[in-house]
């Protein structure tokens, strides 16, 4: 796994989809995915701010800002206690309580991700919803017909073995389907993070260049700050086109944090720049225009 965090700079290469991170004197080229999944995003994870960092840094984290009705902490809540009741099922099968609990939480999360799928436009992103939902539907008629053949033979060792692999695979389908679910909200709230921060550069590289043009004074560290951050606010851009146009893609993802990653640093020293820069400037309206452009780049 490529560390993130001591990326310096990306550049695009000139293949579609594929970016070249340099660090130091290192050069690391993005291709497949360097992940075998999709790396970990905290669920639901709906930073506002023009800056990605506090998304980023609350993804890695894996933490949940959300509140208790979103709709990614209910699908974890239903995980947690699908398993619970299934360990339940498994060592009692002849619960007709542990088998009507199991069966109603299950149906729960998997009409909820019917739902979820129902309100998918982009038809692979429909197609992960349905799959997943699907997965527990054929996990818990395998571990509820276990159950039935197991509480009719109890003492039959087979049968008893039988219903704690079923058991086992309920626990790991369910885990899979959320997991599977937690990381296309995660990426979709990544997505409007990269939005934004691509928007509030723009608009103020366009602030920067007008304010410093119309000033007496040159500010070269200013205007090469907001430079950089502009190249790095394209390649961001790149990679948010590319994920848009391949939302399951393992590659378009990693690309989209990769860029995001790489746009951090270029875009916290413009921003340090503008305040810096701002009460510099001979007339106060540049003054303020560049400093409203900087809370609204830095999301406050």
């Amino acid at each position: 796994t490529l560390a993130l965090c001591p990326v310096t700079s990306t550049v695009a290469s000139d293949s579609p989809g594929v970016f070249v991170l340099k660090h130091k004197q290192e050069k690391y080229v993005v291709k497949e995915p360097i992940y075998d999944h999709t790396p970990p995003m905290c669920p639901g994870c709906r930073d506002t701010t023009g800056l990605l960092k506090e998304h980023l840094h609350t993804c890695e984290m894996g933490t949940q800002p959300e509140g208790p009705d979103d709709q990614v902490n209910k699908i974890t809540r239903y995980q947690t206690e699908i398993i619970l009741v299934s360990d339940k099922l498994t060592s009692n099968p002849s619960s007709e309580k542990h088998k009507e609990d199991f069966g109603l939480l299950t149906q729960n999360l998997e009409s909820l991700m019917r739902g979820m799928a129902g309100n998918e436009t982009d038809d692979g992103l429909k197609n992960r919803f349905l799959m997943a939902a699907q997965g527990l539907t054929s996990s818990m008629d395998a571990l509820l017909g276990a159950a039935e053949k197991t509480a009719a033979n109890p003492h039959n060792e087979a049968e008893r073995r039988q219903a704690r692999e079923a058991g086992e695979e309920m626990k790991s389908t369910v885990t899979q389907s959320v997991n599977t679910v937690r990381r296309i909200h995660a990426m979709k709230d990544l997505q409007q993070m990269a939005e934004a921060a691509v928007s509030a550069t723009k608009e103020t590289q366009d602030v920067a260049t007008e304010v410093t043009e119309n000033d007496p004074a040159s500010h070269d560290s200013f205007t090469e700050a907001c430079g950089e951050a502009v190249h790095a606010t394209s390649i961001l851009e790149q990679a948010l086109n590319y994920y848009i146009q391949n939302p399951t893609s393992a590659r378009a993802q990693t690309n989209l944090l990769l860029a995001s990653k790489g746009f951090l640093q270029p875009a916290g020293i413009c921003l340090d720049k503008c305040h810096e820069t701002a009460p510099e400037l001979a007339f106060e309206a540049s003054q303020e225009k560049l400093k409203q452009s900087a809370e609204k780049f830095s999301g406050k």
